[in-house]
């Protein structure tokens, strides 16, 4: 009975592990790679522990009799332990993904993406919370990547419900902070995206009679690559939202635009502040706001290296390191594009010039802050 009380708990314990394996594949493969060290560690540890212990005394037969009756009972205690740890993590990781908002088919374009960037393609109904005041609103558009081809984004939109002023309503685009890289992490798919929490200062915009649009980017909610940190394509989508915002019905929009972001947004704002002339004309910035932009992922990844060592100092490093590796990765395919291959022909190293000058990486220096 003992036996089967055992085995049931471990076979129970490795399903559960299995299924977690499968749904958190990163985080699976950085606990094996624990448990792989702690294992070989404290095997070494027992290996140096018998090499350096007096020999054991003769012990007496009752102490015989005793010792497989403890082990089996540790084994009954340890397998029902790990089983319970194991499906309590199964259970909690079920209710996590259950909580995940569904992508529906507004997200979904299957006509050719058209070329003429900005231009609305969808619109509904938000149905999340919206400002008192106000309207909300999910739009589908077209925008340009780093590289130049098309792609389509969603964002979603705030409209204040007050008769719109005769020169038309002044518009603001927020930019959110990484919220994740599968289409599920969209900020227009969840219910609190025209809160306070996740537009700071939106209930006094409104009031102000401002019309809000919040991209996503591409790639969050719409298929396609997400340009993480890759200022051109950041850039580009913020400025084509407030072009798409332009063209929806009630919305009584003018050409005055402000851009405000937060963490990667604010690397976002200041990319379209910089590129808004040539990329935008048709709208005028009369304002720019980036807090906390992330704007050099090299410079912080160096910062945290040279810190106190740590296992948690580690994982951050690596995956810091990893978002710099996709930045230099996407500054040399842009550069590419730009240069007829001339990069990869010649094996130049990308500088950080060139992460200027391919809109990837750091922030651009002639980005201007102001506030109206």
């Amino acid at each position: 009975m003992t036996d089967r009380i055992t085995d049931g708990g471990l076979a129970a314990a490795n399903i559960a592990a299995a299924v977690l394996v499968w749904l958190w594949p990163d985080v699976g493969l950085l606990l094996l790679a624990w448990v792989v060290a702690a294992a070989v560690a404290l095997t070494g540890l027992r290996l140096v522990w018998r090499a350096l212990r007096p020999a054991p005394r003769r012990r007496e037969p009752q102490h015989r009799a005793r010792r497989p009756a403890l082990r089996r009972a540790g084994r009954v205690t340890g397998a029902v332990l790990t089983a319970a740890v194991a499906v309590a993590a199964s259970l909690g990781s079920a209710w996590v993904f259950a909580r995940v908002a569904p992508i529906d088919d507004f997200y979904t374009w299957t006509s050719p993406v058209p070329t003429q960037p900005g231009e609305l393609l969808r619109v509904a109904a938000y149905d999340g919370e919206a400002p008192a005041g106000a309207t909300g609103l999910r739009i589908l558009y077209s925008t340009t990547r780093a590289d130049g081809s098309a792609a389509v984004a969603s964002a979603v939109v705030a409209l204040p419900t007050a008769a719109a002023p005769s020169e038309g309503r002044t518009l603001l685009a927020w930019q959110h902070g990484i919220t994740g890289v599968a289409r599920s992490c969209a900020p227009s798919l969840r219910a609190n995206a025209l809160s306070e929490h996740a537009i700071p200062g939106i209930s006094r915009m409104i009031d102000r009679g401002w019309a809000i649009v919040a991209t996503d980017y591409p790639g969050v909610g719409t298929a396609g690559r997400y340009p993480y940190l890759i200022g051109a394509g950041e850039g580009q989508a913020t400025l084509d939202g407030l072009r798409a915002l332009r063209q929806v019905d009630d919305a009584h929009a003018s050409n005055r635009v402000m851009l405000w972001g937060h963490s990667q947004g604010g690397h976002a704002t200041l990319w379209a502040a910089q590129i808004a002339a040539d990329y935008a004309p048709d709208l005028d910035v009369v304002g720019v706001a980036a807090l906390s932009s992330a704007t050099d992922p090299l410079a912080v990844s160096k910062l945290i290296i040279e810190g106190p060592a740590s296992a948690l100092v580690n994982a951050v490093t690596s995956y810091v390191g990893t978002v710099e590796g996709l930045v230099v990765a996407g500054a040399d395919a842009v550069e590419g594009e730009r240069h007829g291959g001339d990069h990869a022909s010649h094996g130049r190293h990308v500088t950080p010039h060139d992460r200027h000058s391919a809109g990837v990486g750091m922030a651009p220096a002639r980005a201007a802050f102001a506030t109206t």
